[in-house]
């Protein structure tokens, strides 16, 4: 597996795009049983992954309205709590957690008031489906925003009707246009700390003898590809869109500001396995390195370079070791 995210909706993205093993990983998904432990600490058996709905290859590409061929859209996407261990009440003290499903209206056990079971049951349920909506208008928003050359709102608009959703549900998910944008790139930022963070954790200076450490890092780094083509598409049309709502280029600095954290976290990782730390402020070290890979790399494709093929180009081979050293300093 490539990436994933996981936050009651769950995409996974797999380095072998293949409908054979989006089949495969939806089947175990949904059938495989795992051992586990109710919460007195007692073991038991789970005949599943708890997700009512998994859609596989082809099927998350009909769920989103693309070509299966589409490389912005998971190759697993799914949601919905299906079941849950569960003891409550006073009788949790005696009796077996059992599994709660969503076609499940027993009354479990005695010592707990139905309705307000009820209650929790239906917020749990509304609130599963804000995240999985949520998950989809953005994921839809990274397949519209590479060649969207139209306004805001009626990027949103867009957006709402792709996602059969109404204006007052779709501001519950996004209250302003804004926060539709922040929440984009706050995911394409993750994405790019994860690949950050692989390529750190797959690093070991024994494979490339004879190399500079810094340059090899640098190389393991740039084939993790923490920004690729859509991405940096993306981020551009972001800050167009913002520019034309009136926002200010602080506020468009603030808001990534806030993602800083999961990318300092990558970052020093990668130093680390070179023997080495932040010497500036780790932030605009961050921000130094990222923003100068954003630039060289538009250059490279806008040049005729090949995605693949940046590896080996001169800001990977001399820049990006370059700066690495210069933001850092020998650890002891």
């Amino acid at each position: 597996m490539a990436f994933s995210t996981d936050d009651d909706v769950m995409q996974l993205w797999f380095s072998v795009h293949t409908q054979e093993a989006a089949d495969f990983a939806k089947s175990y998904l949904l059938a495989h049983s795992a051992s586990g432990n109710d919460v007195q600490g007692s073991g038991l058996t789970v005949p599943a992954s708890g997700l009512a709905t998994v859609y596989a290859g082809s099927e998350v590409a009909g769920y989103f309205r693309t070509s299966a061929t589409d490389e912005r859209i998971p190759d697993i996407f799914a949601g919905s709590a299906q079941a849950l261990p569960a003891r409550v009440g006073r009788a949790a003290r005696t009796k077996p957690a059992r599994q709660v499903g969503p076609g499940d209206t027993t009354n479990l056990v005695s010592g707990e008031d139905p309705p307000a079971m009820a209650a929790d049951e239906r917020s749990t349920r509304v609130n599963a489906s804000r995240r999985q909506s949520r998950a989809r208008v953005i994921t839809l928003a990274r397949i519209i925003l590479p060649t969207w050359d139209g306004s805001l709102p009626a990027l949103t608009a867009e957006l709402r009707r792709e996602a059969g959703l109404a204006e007052g549900a779709f501001r519950t998910l996004f209250p302003s246009d804004r926060d539709l944008l922040h929440a984009v790139d706050h995911e394409l930022l993750e994405e790019c700390a994860q690949r950050v963070r692989s390529a750190a954790e797959s690093f070991d200076p024994a494979d490339h003898p004879g190399e500079p450490a810094e340059v090899a890092i640098s190389a393991v780094l740039a084939r993790a590809r923490p920004l690729d083509w859509s991405s940096l598409t993306i981020r551009l049309r972001e800050r167009q869109l913002a520019a034309s709502t009136g926002a200010r280029s602080e506020d468009v600095i603030e808001s990534e500001r806030a993602f800083l954290p999961a990318l300092l976290e990558a970052f020093e990782l990668l130093l680390s396995r070179i023997g080495r730390r932040f010497e500036w402020q780790p932030a605009l070290g961050v921000r130094v390195v990222i923003l100068t890979y954003e630039r060289s790399f538009e250059s490279w494709i806008l040049s005729g370079g090949n995605e693949k093929s940046f590896p080996e180009s001169s800001y990977v081979r001399h820049t990006l070791p370059a700066l690495l050293l210069g933001v850092s300093s020998p650890v002891g």
